[in-house]
């Protein structure tokens, strides 16, 4: 993980702050350097650091696949808005692409961070102004364009 790494991250998440989506994601090559960057980040700016997979996989487990499909989104809200910051890192999301939930992850986070800063890791590759998730062949996959979220990766 290298310092100039922090600094963009540092600096995406002080532009963040004073867009209409404030998001950002964080893209590495290595999952551990990603948690660790994140955690560092959380300590940084003071800013609780929710394991999305944990704490989602938690509220979610005694609901019915339908409504873990409708109360997703709101779950997700009353745990972001429990952490009482303006500014949330969020780790391990992979949840949010399971299948049997029908939800578009991206568009999820960006309504999230209308009203406060979060950032993001995110398990997936860069190429040609999009980022994804998984490889096409998968049921998981998604792909994005960069577009009213800030991405920080290794090589952007």
């Amino acid at each position: 993980m290298s310092i100039a790494l922090i600094d963009k991250l540092s600096d995406s998440i002080g532009v963040a702050s004073k867009l209409y989506n404030k998001l950002v994601i964080v893209i590495t090559d290595n999952n551990s350097d990603r948690s660790k960057l994140l955690s560092g980040i959380s300590k940084r700016f003071q800013a609780p650091l929710i394991n999305i997979n944990g704490e989602l996989s938690r509220l979610l487990l005694d609901l019915t696949n339908r409504q873990r499909m409708l109360q997703l989104p709101q779950i997700l809200s009353k745990m972001i808005a429990n952490s009482n910051s303006k500014t949330v890192v969020l780790d391990n999301i992979e949840i949010l692409f399971d299948v049997s939930l029908q939800q578009d992850p991206i568009r999820l986070l960006k309504d999230l961070s209308r009203d406060l800063t979060i950032i993001t890791g995110w398990v997936g590759k860069v190429k040609n102004n999009c980022i994804s998730y998984a490889i096409p062949e998968h049921p998981e996959f998604h792909q994005y364009t960069i577009h009213d979220f800030l991405l920080v990766s290794e090589t952007s």
